[in-house]
């Protein structure tokens, strides 16, 4: 009788694998290890280290411009409230009147209406700001802070809420009304910013000089400030603008023909 001859060839998980079949019979195959070199290393650590050094940079830039963004959000509103307050009174709110800043009377129109009944700055009168109740003029209110300012820490000149706004003293030194803008609203500054120690409830205005970056007119944005104008307009005016424009701008009813700022 014939028998088969027996295959020598290994087996398919032998030829798959690469090998023939050693060691004890049902012994798996044994597999290769795989590993990083040190160069291979040090090359995915050098490319990390380069997308990183891309990546701050507009990470800081994005968060800068979304600090802008709110700033002139804050301005925005405050336009909104100079607005309002108009409508009610009929009239820019007076710097100083019986010692209270700007700020106080737009308390009302910026979602502070318990703070303003409780403060009552057309009511009262006070010669010092900072002798009234801790509670009420210590109060931080968003609205009047710039998210890229500096907020003062405890023991610095003034402890009382910051402001970064400041009004343009044309507008608000005394009564004025919108037939008196003869220049025109939106060719008008109302409020700009400051990186001064300013408070909101005290009296404070800035006159016609250009943004700069110690002056009444300043920021931390670089290059300039933003400014609301009173048709409630936001803009940013660079540092570099012709002083002679920005007195344009900040005067009511100087009649000057202004030009590209």
């Amino acid at each position: 009788m014939l028998h088969p001859i027996a295959s020598h060839e290994p087996s398919l998980s032998c030829r798959l694998t690469g090998r023939t079949l050693q060691g004890m019979p049902g012994e798996a195959p044994r597999s290769k290890a795989w590993g990083f070199t040190l160069v291979e290393l040090l090359v995915v650590i050098a490319i990390i280290g380069a997308l990183a050094g891309l990546l701050v940079p507009a990470v800081r830039a994005a968060r800068a411009s979304s600090k802008n963004a709110a700033c002139k959000n804050n301005l925005r509103q405050m336009g909104i409230a100079l607005d309002l307050h108009n409508g009610t009174h009929g009239c820019y709110p007076v710097d100083g009147e019986n010692g209270f800043g700007v700020g106080a009377f737009l308390l009302p129109y910026l979602e502070q209406k318990a703070l303003y009944d409780q403060l009552k700055p057309r009511e009262k009168k006070t010669a010092n700001v900072g002798s009234i109740g801790d509670n009420l003029i210590n109060s931080t209110i968003e609205v009047f802070v710039c998210p890229s300012f500096l907020r003062p820490q405890k023991g610095e000149s003034s402890s009382l809420g910051p402001s970064n706004y400041i009004g343009n003293s044309f507008v608000f030194s005394k009564v004025t009304i919108y037939d008196d803008i003869v220049d025109g609203e939106s060719n008008t500054i109302a409020m700009g910013e400051t990186v001064n120690n300013h408070a909101w409830a005290k009296p404070g205005l800035a006159g016609s000089s250009p943004p700069s970056e110690a002056g009444a007119y300043s920021s931390r944005h670089g290059g300039g400030a933003n400014f609301v104008f009173c048709d409630g307009s936001v803009h940013f005016i660079q540092e570099d603008v012709d002083p002679n424009v920005f007195t344009a701008l900040s005067t009511i009813d100087g009649r000057e023909a202004i030009g590209e700022w």
